[in-house]
């Protein structure tokens, strides 16, 4: 454990870690809000596709943020298993991050009803994106030294390295705006036709509606969580000592919390399609009885 670590120093590890503390208990909280929702629309219903990615999309951030938290929080580890948890936290990030891509990948693949055209450039896509984050996250733990203070175990970035890893998420950022293109053009549509076909009768579906009932908004909140996670890393590199940015910004504060809220709102769009499958399963089954009772 290193002690002559300056005051300014340990209050920006302190506040990184009330950030990730944070996140954590939002991560929580939604999962005690959606709990009645498993309870009824997975734990009482036959095993299906859908709950299978359900049950991965919902349980693997609480594992996987166990050995981010104990990280922070514990005082007493040494610094070589401060190095070690130091690589799997960005590994873990990775890791989840292109899992939530897949995810929200999948969810454009079908809106575009599973159009080969549409997954060959996902895949080339998000491959170019993988590998550019990939490279600039490990580019520069050479660079980093993680290390162990009172305040858990924390690695510095200076100017060169925040720039690296705010490039890396803006590699994400790209292809995450890539996606919510998909979705808005896709939601216009489905606003569109539906305007059309209730026309007739005087209705209007509006975009805001189709983003909200097919859960397309969620798309929105992702971008904007990951937009000031980015900002952060250009806003703590502000000249002056005494900027209001420089004194709310430290490289990384937000990331722990993009994480967290990205896991929420891929949460909520699993828990979207387990409801879109039961309903899809109840009309099939209500469909075979009729046919079986007319026949």
């Amino acid at each position: 454990m290193i002690d002559s670590v300056d005051a300014s120093t340990l209050y920006d590890f302190r506040l990184d870690n009330y950030f990730h503390l944070f996140a954590i208990m939002i991560l929580y909280y939604d999962y005690l809000l959606t709990l009645d929702d498993e309870i009824e629309l997975v734990w009482k219903t036959p095993l299906r596709k859908s709950h299978l990615l359900f049950f991965v999309n919902r349980y693997l951030p609480y594992v996987g943020s166990v050995a981010v938290t104990w990280s922070l929080f514990d005082p007493s580890l040494s610094d070589a298993s401060c190095q070690v948890l130091f690589s799997y936290r960005n590994g873990y990030v990775i890791f989840i991050q292109c899992f939530g891509g897949a995810l929200l990948s999948q969810r454009v693949y079908a809106m575009y009803g599973c159009s080969r055209q549409i997954l060959t450039f996902l895949i080339g896509f998000a491959l170019i994106m993988i590998g550019a984050a990939s490279f600039l996250t490990f580019s520069h733990n050479n660079s980093v030294t993680p290390f162990m203070t009172k305040e858990g175990c924390h690695a510095p970035l200076d100017a060169t390295v925040s720039l690296q890893v705010a490039s890396a998420w803006e590699a994400l950022f790209v292809y995450d705006l890539v996606l919510l293109g998909f979705t808005l053009f896709r939601a216009r549509q489905n606003a569109y036709d539906g305007t059309q076909m209730l026309g007739s009768i005087g209705g209007r579906v509006s975009l805001m509606q189709v983003l909200v009932s097919d859960g397309s908004l969620y798309f929105v909140v992702v971008d904007l969580s990951n937009a000031i996670n980015i900002v952060s890393f250009y806003a703590s590199l502000s000249p002056s000592n005494y900027s209001v940015l420089t004194q709310l910004f430290m490289p990384g504060y937000f990331t722990g919390f993009q994480g967290r809220s990205s896991d929420v709102c891929e949460l909520r769009l699993s828990l979207h399609d387990v409801k879109t499958d039961a309903k899809l399963a109840g009309s099939q089954q209500r469909d075979g009885m009729e046919f079986f009772l007319q026949s």
